[in-house]
């Protein structure tokens, strides 16, 4: 059945002249129709538009990547299809070209265009993070100190009040946060000032207008109306047939006060009376006449204890006091807010200043120097006279507007204000041209934590229509990803805990997951229910099974309570099955299908993966720190800071006793004992003493041996760069080795790697040197900057990965199982001592100076109360994410000690959804256990627990395919045993195996049968649908000259084969990392350097430094480049003519094509197929646009002799530049009058 798109991705890919809201659902395709809406731009057959007329903006580097990929190979596909349209073979030169980019990127590019505008010096660079985060405590320490020594009053009592445990870095937190919330606003110093209006509040008239007064009063208003559903939901229990009647006449006059009540809530003054003057009956007595159920009855009590409760707490929380006194609480807590913005205010200059001598900039820095470059605040009036601010494009912004065709915004909901000002001001709707495409989901906005906003595209979402509009929204609802099974649970889970007031969006039939794709039926075990499965851990030692057993944490219980699932699932015989895409057929579960999914991995991510492997489940997590105190990152530091310095006690005695000197504790002992009785005590010394006395001991020479070895590389470190000294060190100490054959060798292998990336990038900062390495390390120690362990898994690997719900956003996986669903959530920035919220500013509390006490201002309990709903929507947006990663199976688990006792008391009070019942939710079972309560899914829980199942829920019938399990701590050991039973039994039928017995003689046949098989076809094999001119080139060579002579790119080819136990540069052929390399990094120069004649040396090597500033070259690739290859080439005449046709704009470079040829043009011996095609690409270093021609030039950096050479390369590379010429003469319909090679190795240029 051929493909075809739904009529809502048909009307993405089509529409025009509009802006455009696409609210994509998981799994909806997104990816594809985006790339599909930007080829049917490109190859619009009316209006054709030029790729890098499109600004493509992502939301990260990855997705940058694929999205540009994507793009190429669907071009390539059409120009396949369509071999003679010029238009399509030239988007696949100018793709290269394309503002296909994350928004960082396209800042970066904004500025480096721009930068004269704003006096920025071009020669900058990116900070790096641990750099940029060592350099704020520097500014913040020196800003600090600075106020010390001035000994302000109200400096000293800010830091008596707010500076924490023993130092200061409370302090420095507090700043460094809000320096951080007012950069996410496109004007910081606005934000910051803003932030000290609402504690100089002088009438109640003016703080009931504030916007966070505005936000209580509804907050309370929505309360009341929960409390009135609660109070229907009483009298609907009463009224049941063995429901407790005679509560109803009481029950409902209490019922209509609460609703007189939150009618009244108009006014903040008005609410403490009105709240307090709610009056609560006397709740009969049971009669012994009495016969309804007296669960229903302590339901109804609980159920209306809660809202007397809530109402009581709303009152306490925020209408304690008069008036008058929260205004004297917030005008008593101004001076801390105001030292608070004047601290941050002087950091924020300090910080810039220093940037700025540096020459480097942070991330927030290309958001804020981009905005100042695209956009202008001017102050004008309106028609009332009135002083209104009014944001005003540049010029430059202008110009960008001109340019793109259309501005497209993929991860929308992820967008902040500063993002938002930014891509607006260069799309062209203020001259009459709509041209702003976004999409996103708003389900899916997790990145709270990096102040995106959602709240922009939700503003979009509700005011664009779904009818022909100049601002329109299209729903893409269809998911392309997952079984039925796994969308209609996830449907029934969100459609009872996703509200407007929580998730920030209402979930309905309208945005709901409807299924897109069909799977292949099949008799085999697919798919399946939703599973929650809860494990109830026991609440004292049964002292039935092994002590061993009972010191296990809740996290490895349910590591192994998850082990259990996943053997069942990938069981061999009665294991699940999943659909092989690439086979396109089912085949039993694997474990690289499976994908466990934390909400953080911090503190879990190792239990579990050491109980999977004790478990014989092979599984790997990507840890997000503890990079430094990896042993073998630990031990290479420490040989580093003796080399520097070898009188450190810790560092040495690390060094000694680890496998690059091999001392154990007792050798250890031994020759410190001598020296302690002697001298004292001191490492350094004992270890000299004991050389110098002992020297003839084995243990002495050891050491001696050592020491020599010592001293060199001392000696070293003082010529060698850091990274040349750290490659010497792993060489000479067989240290990589070492931690190669060491249990997670490829994990400690990468993390070497990663030490020596860093080194370099270490070597491209200011400072350099051994000691001041070390002391950035510790530095990065001291404030925490943790890189992470490096990565290492791919997905091909038949593991189990785990990995936390964020990094699994735009992911999909077969089975999905979500772990830790009873982790509490993480509240703590609403409960921190200074609160930050980006709308509303900076929550403090009043401090008394008399009586020194502490007392919470209105403001910040009601940012608290803000933000705990904001971190609670989040978390329903996470959930989201997390559910819907599943293209087949999903499983949700749980462990909590007395699971029993926490359902039995959880389901009494949580029967009807509300948004109290949603906020008072701290994890995510919370959540889930009663939407699996509600359906009969969970019956068999119900009759464990004896509990009544409420059989007249309207969703007790519902059809969604969930079902939850409860297990038993004791259940599970039970199952281990059996397992261990089995393990044993199958071990001694395989002990007892007669390997030279022929058990299946049929089938052996059929198995020889099928090795001895040969295609009779295999000549035909030669022929590819598409390939490369190196490919081409080297079947025309001679095999003979194939094997004598080795061009650049087959260096490369060769190395690839190089064994991976040995890192890439430590291997011996690799020194200088070969040709191939070399090649590529010339290439780059090439096309990015733009030199002015005459061509001098110096000038030439500033221009190449340039390019490492430029992020174009790495420090590493401007040490292989020897400066005067280029120099000559330059001097030379055809490196003359490249720069006059630089600078007259007639060069082209890097330009990449595909053309297609008969197999008869690629060779005469095929026969047959005249109407087939063989696509041939390539990229052509450079050529020169002339008027009557094209001058076209290959560089080549082979290795030849000086005297057979040019006959070598002409020879070689024949082939290749014919090719080259038959493919610019195509595209161009021009015809090309030279072909020149350009040889370094020669220093000369050769016309074919």
């Amino acid at each position: 059945m051929a493909f075809s798109w739904t009529r809502e991705q048909q009307q993405v890919i089509d529409l025009r002249e509009r802006n455009i809201l696409v609210s994509a659902a998981a799994g909806s395709g997104k990816t594809a129709v985006l790339v599909e809406r930007i080829l049917a731009k490109i190859s619009d057959p009316k209006h054709p538009v030029d790729i890098d007329r499109l600004l493509i903006v992502t939301f990260t580097n990855a997705a940058a990547g694929e999205m540009r990929e994507r793009i190429r190979q669907a071009l390539e596909k059409k120009v396949e299809e369509n071999p003679g349209e010029v238009h399509l073979q030239r988007q696949l030169t100018l793709i290269h070209h394309a503002q296909i980019t994350t928004i960082h990127s396209f800042c970066l590019s904004v500025i480096r265009s721009y930068f004269h505008t704003i006096e920025l010096d071009p020669a900058f660079r990116i900070g790096d993070e641990g750099e940029l985060d060592l350099l704020k405590a520097d500014v913040l320490e020196a800003m600090l100190e600075r106020h010390y020594e001035k000994a302000e009053e109200a400096f000293i009592q800010f830091v008596e009040t707010y500076a924490t445990g023993r130092d200061d870095s409370g302090l420095m937190d507090l700043v460094l946060q809000c320096y951080d919330f007012s950069r996410s606003y496109p004007w910081p110093e606005q934000w910051l000032n803003d932030a000290m209006k609402q504690y100089q509040i002088d009438s109640l008239s003016q703080m009931e207008q504030e916007s966070w007064m505005k936000f209580l009063m509804y907050h309370i208003q929505v309360q009341m109306k929960e409390y009135e559903e609660i109070y229907d939901q009483i009298l609907e229990i009463c009224n049941e047939e063995d429901g407790p009647y005679s509560y109803v006449e009481k029950f409902s006059i209490e019922r209509e006060r609460i609703a007189e009540a939150a009618k009244k809530l108009d006014h903040y003054s008005q609410v403490a009376s009105i709240l307090s003057n709610i009056k609560f009956e006397v709740k009969p007595r049971r009669k012994k006449t009495d016969t309804y159920s007296q669960e229903k009855a302590d339901i109804v009590s609980m159920l209306r204890e809660k809202v007397k409760t809530g109402i009581k707490g709303i009152v306490k929380s925020y209408f304690s006091k008069e008036p008058e006194q929260v205004m004297l609480d917030l005008q008593g807590a101004r001076q801390a807010v105001e030292q608070l913005v004047a601290l941050t205010l002087e950091f924020a200059e300090s910080y810039t200043k220093e940037k700025r001598k540096r020459n480097i900039v942070d991330f927030h820095d290309l958001e804020h120097l981009a905005l100042k470059i695209l956009v202008k605040r001017e102050i004008v009036l309106d028609e009332n006279g009135k002083s209104i601010e009014r944001i005003i494009p540049t010029e430059a912004a202008d110009q960008y507007a001109e340019l793109f065709e259309e501005v497209m915004i993929d991860e929308y909901q992820d967008s902040n204000y500063v993002q938002e000002v930014i891509l607006t001001s260069v799309t062209s709707e203020r001259f009459g041209r709509p041209n702003l495409f976004m999409v996103g989901d708003v389900k899916q906005s997790i990145y709270k934590f990096r102040l995106a906003r959602p709240e922009l595209f939700m503003e979009k979402y509700e005011t664009y229509t779904t009818i022909e509009s100049k601002h329109q929204k299209i729903e893409l609802h269809q998911n392309f990803r997952s079984r039925t099974d796994v969308l209609n649970s996830v449907n029934y889970i969100f459609y009872q805990i996703m509200k407007k007031q929580l998730g920030d969006i209402e979930y309905t039939k309208d945005v709901a997951l409807h299924p897109g794709l069909e799977y292949e039926p099949t008799s085999y075990k697919v798919g399946g229910k939703t599973e929650l499965l809860m494990l109830s851990l026991n609440g004292e030692e049964s002292g039935e099974w092994e002590e061993e057993e009972e010191q296990l944490t809740e996290r490895e219980w349910e590591a192994r309570f998850i082990a259990k699932r996943i053997k069942e699932l990938t069981d061999p015989d009665e294991g699940q099955f999943v659909w092989d895409k690439e086979k396109n057929e089912y085949r039993r579960a694997e474990y690289r299908d499976i994908v466990i999914l934390l909400r953080t991995i911090t503190g879990w991510a190792d239990p579990f993966v050491e109980t999977l492997m004790s478990q014989g489940i092979p599984a790997y997590a990507e840890s997000q720190n503890g990079y430094f105190t990896t042993i073998e990152v630990q031990t290479m530091l420490n040989l580093l800071r003796i080399i520097d310095n070898p009188i450190q006690d810790i560092p040495l005695a690390s060094v000694l006793h680890s496998p690059i000197v091999g001392l154990s504790n007792e050798q250890l002992a031994q020759m410190k004992l001598p020296y302690k009785k002697q001298m004292g005590n001191g490492l350094y010394g004992a270890f000299r003493f004991y050389m110098e006395h002992f020297s003839e001991d084995p243990l002495g020479k050891h050491l001696i041996k050592f020491a020599r070895k010592l001293e060199q590389w001392r000696s070293a470190a003082q010529y060698m760069t850091l990274h040349e000294l750290i490659l010497l060190l792993l060489e000479e100490t067989g240290y990589y080795d070492y931690v190669m054959a060491m249990p997670a060798g490829e994990r400690r292998k990468a993390n070497i790697d990663m030490l020596v990336e860093k080194a370099i990038q270490y070597e491209g900062m200011s400072d350099h040197g051994l000691f001041r390495f070390i002391r950035y390390i510790e530095k990065l120690q001291k404030f925490s900057v943790d890189y992470g362990e490096a990565l290492i898994s791919g997905e091909n690997e038949n593991t189990v990965r785990i990995m936390s719900i964020h990094k699994s956003k735009g992911l999909e996986f077969p089975i999905v199982i979500l772990g830790g669903a009873s982790k509490r959530f993480n509240q703590q920035d609403s409960r921190s001592r200074v609160v930050f919220h980006s709308d509303f500013g900076v929550g403090m509390d009043y401090i008394n100076p008399q009586l020194r006490t502490r007392t919470p201002t209105l403001v910040k309990r009601t940012f608290q109360k803000k933000i705990m709903l904001e971190n609670l929507g989040e978390e329903l947006r996470v959930l989201y994410v997390a559910l819907t990663r599943a293209k087949e199976k999903l499983i949700i688990t749980s462990v909590k000690k007395d699971m029993k006792e926490y359902i039995k008391k959880h389901l009494a009070q949580w029967n009807r959804w509300g948004m109290t019942s949603l906020s008072s939710a701290l994890c995510y079972l919370d959540w889930l256990l009663p939407v699996f309560a509600k359906q009969e899914g969970f019956s068999e829980i119900y009759k464990k627990l004896e509990m009544s199942a409420p059989f007249t829920n309207p969703l007790w019938h519902d059809p969604a395919p969930i079902k939850a399990i409860l297990f038993e701590q004791d259940d599970l050991l039970m199952l281990t045993a059996r397992e261990q039973a089995a393990n044993v039994i199958s071990k001694t039928v395989l002990e007892q195996w007669d390997s030279d017995n022929c058990y299946d003689k049929e089938m052996a046949a059929q198995i020889q049968h099928r090795f001895e098989f040969n295609y009779h076809y295999s000549d035909m094999e030669k022929i590819q649908a598409k390939t490369s001119v190196s490919q081409l080139k080297r079947l025309h060579l001679q095999e003979e000259e194939a094997t004598s002579l080795v061009p650049e790119e087959d260096v490369l080819e060769k190395e690839s084969f190089t064994q991976e136990v040995i890192p890439r540069f430590l291997r011996q052929e690799e020194k200088s990392k070969g040709g191939a390399w070399k090649g590529t990094v010339y290439h780059k120069v090439l096309q990015h350097l733009c030199p002015t004649l005459p061509v001098r040396k110096k000038t030439l090597g500033e221009d190449l430094n340039r390019l490492i500033e430029a992020g174009i070259l790495t420090k590493e690739e401007r040490d292989i480049i020897w400066d005067m290859d280029f120099v000559d080439f330059y001097r030379n005449t055809l490196g003359k003519q490249v720069i006059e046709a630089q600078q007259q704009g007639t060069l082209k470079t890097e330009q990449q094509f595909i053309i297609g040829v008969t197999p008869q043009e690629l060779d005469s011996k095929f026969h047959g197929g005249e109407n087939e095609w063989v696509m041939i690409q390539g990229v052509i270093d450079a050529a020169i646009e002339e008027e009557d021609g094209w001058i076209l030039i290959d560089y080549k950096t082979d290795r030849v002799d000086s005297e057979t050479g040019v006959q070598q390369l002409k020879q070689r590379y024949q082939i290749q530049l014919d090719y080259y010429k038959q493919a610019l003469e195509r595209l161009s319909q021009k015809p090309v009058k030279q072909k020149w090679i350009y040889s370094f190795a020669l220093k000369e240029g050769i016309l074919l």
